[in-house]
C-alpha cells in the first residue's frame, strides 16, 4: 500500500461495538481522530483512548457549524439506530439518513472532505428478501440511494458488512449472547434448527477492511464504490453454534429445531469479496480463534 498517510478523522459511532474498534486501530495508525458522541454516550469501550481522542458533541447547536473548522479529510460513518424497541421511525430517519448527510454537506461546503466511508449491512442487500429489522434496512437503503446520487466529487465507499462478532459487542447480540450461555453451561439451549447460512466475519478483519479501502483507496476514482465485507464463506447457522460449543467446552444440549426459524429471516448471504482482494486485503483470523478471543474478552470482564 505504500507510506501511510496520516489524517484527519471525524468517527460517528464510536462508543458502539464497531466504532470503539475503528477508533481504536485508527489511533493506533496515527491518524488524529475526533470521535462524534453525545452528552449521554457511554464511553467506557473507549475510556482508554479518551486523552488521544478530540470528542464532539453532535448534540450542540453549533455541531454542523462547528465542522467547517476541523479540518476534516476523512468521515467514518459507523453509528446506526436499529430501532429496536418500538423507536419512532422519524428517529430512525434522523439517524440513519439525515445525520450522515447533514455531516457530508457540511464537510463539502468547508472544503477539503476526501473520502466518505459509510458503513452499511447485509440485512439491506437487494434480493435477499428479508423482512426483519424492515425500518433499519428500509432506512439503510434510503441512505445508500442518496450516497450513489450525491458522490459526486467526493470518495464514498459503502461498507457492506456480513455479519461480525468480536469483544465489546453488546451482550444481547446473538454471538455474546449464546457465549455466555455456553459458558454457563445451562442444561438446555432451544434454538432454531440452525439452517440459514451467514457470512461470520471477526471484527478485526473489518476494522483491517476499513483501514485497506481508507490507505488504498483514496486515489482511485471519485464517486461512489461499494465493498462488501466478509470472509467470502456461507457457513450454515447450525455448524457455527457447533463450533461455538467447541471453543467454550460447553457442557450444554443444543436443541435444534426447538425453536421455529424466524419468519422472513435472510436464508443465505455471503460477501464477494473480490473488490477488497484487489487491496491486498486478506481475512487473518479463523472463525475459531475470533470466537477463542471472545471468549477470553468475557472471562476478563472487558467493557462492552
Amino acid at each position: 500500500m505504500g507510506r501511510r498517510r496520516l489524517l484527519r478523522v471525524l468517527l460517528t459511532g464510536a462508543t458502539g461495538f464497531l466504532g470503539s474498534h475503528l477508533c481504536r486501530a485508527f489511533v493506533r495508525a496515527g491518524h488524529e481522530v475526533a470521535a462524534v458522541v453525545r452528552e449521554t454516550s457511554d464511553t467506557r469501550r473507549i475510556g482508554d483512548l479518551l486523552e488521544n481522542l478530540q470528542l464532539v458533541d453532535c448534540s450542540s447547536t453549533q455541531f454542523l457549524s462547528g465542522l467547517s473548522s476541523g479540518g476534516y479529510q476523512v468521515v467514518v460513518h459507523a453509528a446506526t439506530d436499529y430501532g429496536r424497541d418500538g423507536r419512532d421511525p422519524q428517529d430512525l430517519m434522523q439517524t440513519n439518513v439525515h445525520f450522515p448527510l447533514q455531516i457530508l454537506d457540511a464537510l463539502r461546503a468547508a472544503g477539503g472532505l476526501r473520502c466518505f466511508l459509510n458503513t452499511d449491512s447485509f440485512f439491506a442487500k437487494p434480493g435477499l428478501g428479508n423482512q426483519t429489522l424492515a425500518a433499519y434496512t428500509q432506512t439503510k437503503e434510503r441512505l445508500r440511494q442518496r450516497l450513489v446520487l450525491s458522490s459526486g466529487e467526493t470518495a464514498i465507499r459503502n461498507m457492506r458488512l456480513e455479519h461480525v462478532f468480536g469483544p465489546r459487542d453488546s451482550e444481547s447480540k446473538f454471538v455474546p449472547a449464546l457465549l455466555g450461555r455456553l459458558l454457563a453451561n445451562e442444561p438446555e439451549i432451544a434454538l432454531s434448527p440452525g439452517d440459514q447460512e451467514r457470512d461470520f466475519i471477526y471484527v478485526s478483519d473489518v476494522v483491517d477492511a476499513y483501514l485497506a479501502v481508507l490507505e488504498g483507496n483514496l486515489e482511485r476514482a471519485r464517486g461512489f464504490e461499494e465493498f462488501e465485507v466478509g470472509r467470502g464463506e456461507a457457513l450454515p447457522l447450525r455448524s457455527f453454534v457447533e463450533m461455538m460449543k467447541q471453543v467454550t467446552r460447553s457442557q450444554s444440549r443444543l436443541k435444534f429445531g426447538a425453536l421455529p426459524a424466524r419468519e422472513g429471516e435472510i436464508r443465505s448471504s455471503c460477501a464477494d469479496t473480490r473488490s477488497l482482494a484487489e487491496l491486498g486485503w486478506r481475512p487473518a483470523v479463523s472463525l475459531e480463534r475470533g470466537l477463542q478471543r471472545c471468549v477470553e474478552a468475557i472471562e476478563e470482564g472487558s467493557p462492552r
